[in-house]
């Protein structure tokens, strides 16, 4: 037998174990920031970069459906999920501006924005944040070793995942998305 299996999941259950009781007071902040949005009639704006965007649309899904049980909708949307307007801002070659263009059409002060970095500067989400900083709340997920100085200064609620690894990195900004949302879902709904 590969002894790739079994390692790798020693390695996930370690991760996950880490990531849990490293950010689970952010995580709870986080928590009580986005109750409160969204009883302010606010919504959850989630921007990812690179391989994390499927994983910023799985989450927004998550909200806006559901999770586990029948519940009215949670408002949340994945900004830079229009490959139209991908399409049309590649061909002007002003594809670093899609994410604040799709933030720009919401035109509300009343949002939390939730960051998805793949640790790797990203003109997307530098753009993104330079004209979103101030107006909305932040949150940021990311690896610990980010290289992205501008990024990790953005906010000071941080969730960080110890690995670097692409797929770690999915995985555990999945389980993380997944968290938050049972963990509003409780405060909200009370299940």
């Amino acid at each position: 037998m590969d002894k790739r299996i079994p390692n790798t999941g020693i390695e996930i259950a370690r991760l996950f174990e880490h990531f849990n009781s490293e950010n689970s007071k952010a995580l709870q902040n986080l928590t009580t920031q986005l109750v409160a949005t969204f009883t302010g009639g606010g919504r959850l704006l989630i921007a990812a970069s690179g391989n994390l965007q499927p994983i910023a649309q799985m989450i927004a899904t998550h909200f806006t459906h559901r999770l586990g049980f029948d519940r009215p909708s949670l408002p949340a949307i994945a900004l830079g999920a229009d490959a139209t307007l991908a399409a049309a801002l590649a061909r002007s070659n002003q594809h670093h501006l899609l994410l604040a263009r799709h933030y720009h059409t919401l035109q509300s002060r009343n949002h939390l924005l939730l960051l998805l970095s793949d640790g790797v500067p990203d003109p997307q989400l530098a753009e993104l944040i330079r004209i979103a900083k101030g107006e909305q709340p932040l949150a940021l997920l990311t690896p610990q070793k980010n290289e992205d100085a501008e990024i990790m200064g953005c906010t000071e609620l941080k969730l960080l995942i110890e690995s670097s690894s692409p797929a770690r990195l999915l995985e555990l900004s999945l389980f993380c998305g997944n968290l938050l949302c049972e963990l509003v879902e409780a405060e909200l709904f009370g299940v």
